[in-house]
């Protein structure tokens, strides 16, 4: 299961994105990576379908007069109302019980803050909010590698036990990008 992802996975830009979690117990291990490797349903498979209904309505001619970066936004959007809707009626299939913020992120797993101790080697489910267009975010595995105490809670280093690789790779390229921000914000500091 486990491939060669190169040094690039390893590279950490500080980059604080909404994380959720829920502990999970090592006998569910196999059953999640299964769910997480089939994908969260998550997906904007229906991007055809959905645009199809909007030139439909508004009897419009082919693709030339719709944009289609903008359906993709509107099926993005549609995708995290029903996902929040969900949520506020208690159907969530994807609710996580505890909630934290990165500190840094890489292809290969981030660090957070938590007020709680997670115990080394403790298996999570995370969802991690990164804004990966159309991607709502990426669910993986993580596996708790460091947890030391600090005056308001604790530094927690999670690892990742199991990602997909389009995900991963996904994750890679918006680690990239924040880390071309920092370097130009930078050098136009210096300037």
């Amino acid at each position: 299961m486990e491939k060669d992802i190169g040094k690039r996975s390893y590279v950490r830009v500080p980059v604080v994105v909404p994380v959720a979690f829920n502990v999970v117990d090592p006998s569910q291990k196999d059953e999640l990576v299964e769910s997480i490797d089939k994908g969260t349903g998550l997906k904007y498979e229906d991007v055809e379908a959905y645009s199809r209904l909007i030139m439909e309505k508004h009897k419009l001619q082919e693709t030339k007069e719709v944009n289609p970066v903008l359906l993709e936004l509107l099926v993005y959007l549609k995708r995290k109302l029903e996902l929040l809707e969900q949520k506020l009626e208690g159907e969530c299939k994807l609710c996580f019980e505890h909630r934290a913020f990165t500190l840094d992120l890489s292809g290969g797993g981030f660090s957070m803050h938590f007020e709680k101790e997670l115990k080394k080697n403790v298996l999570l489910d995370t969802f991690i909010d990164v804004p990966l267009f159309p991607k709502p975010g990426i669910r993986a595995l993580g596996k708790v590698v460091d947890c030391k105490k600090e005056a308001d809670g604790y530094l927690v280093r999670v690892a990742f036990e199991f990602i997909r690789e389009d995900d991963r790779e996904d994750l890679i390229k918006f680690v990239f990008i924040k880390q071309r921000e920092i370097l130009a914000r930078r050098s136009l500091g210096k300037a």
